[in-house]
This record gives C-alpha cells, structure tokens and sequence, in this order.
C-alpha cells in the first residue's frame, strides 16, 4: 500500500488539512503499526476501503489522546468490528480473537 496515499485518507478522515505535516511522522508510525496487526492476523492487507477505514480508525484512537474513556471504547469496538469483516466476512462478535 502507498503510505504516502494513506496519509492523505487519515488526514482526511481527522479532517486535518494536508497541508499540515507536522504529524506525518506519528501517523505513519501509526499506519505501519495497524498495517502490523492487520498482518498479524492474517489479514492480507490491500487498498480496499474496509483496510483503509481500519487503519483510519487504528490511527484516530491512538492519535486522539484527550478523549474520554467511552470514545476510545468505541472506537476499540469498532477497530475489532472492522476486523471481524476483514477475517470472516461479518462482524459476529462471538467469534472475535483478535489482538488489537
């Protein structure tokens, strides 16, 4: 995946201006970690909007450090709804192993 092309999506999905590059750095950490466990569970990671969407997601709870405990319970929950999709086709939250 172009790292470059994903940046733009997470800065676009933090509604952050792409002129702004003073975080490029931290989200690139952060996209190749979520690129990480992706592949740690067996995900094949391509540009598919369901891979993007995780990763934006991956990006945005751990960037936002500020918010309350119920957002990034949310959005945990969605990181590992977006994975159940990713590995099963579904998002039945019984058979949910993941390692966020």
């Amino acid at each position: 995946m172009d790292i470059e092309l994903l940046i733009k999506q997470v800065k676009a999905f933090l509604r952050m201006a792409s002129e702004v590059t003073v975080y490029d750095e931290e989200i690139k950490v952060l996209l190749r970690s979520g690129i990480n466990v992706l592949r740690g569970n067996g995900i094949e990671v391509t540009n598919t909007p369901l891979v993007t969407d995780y990763l934006c997601t991956y990006v945005r709870t751990r960037m936002l450090r500020d918010t309350s405990q119920t957002f990034r319970d949310f959005e945990l929950e969605r990181e590992r709804s977006i994975l159940n999709q990713l590995y099963f086709g579904g998002t039945d939250e019984s058979t949910s192993n993941f390692k966020l």
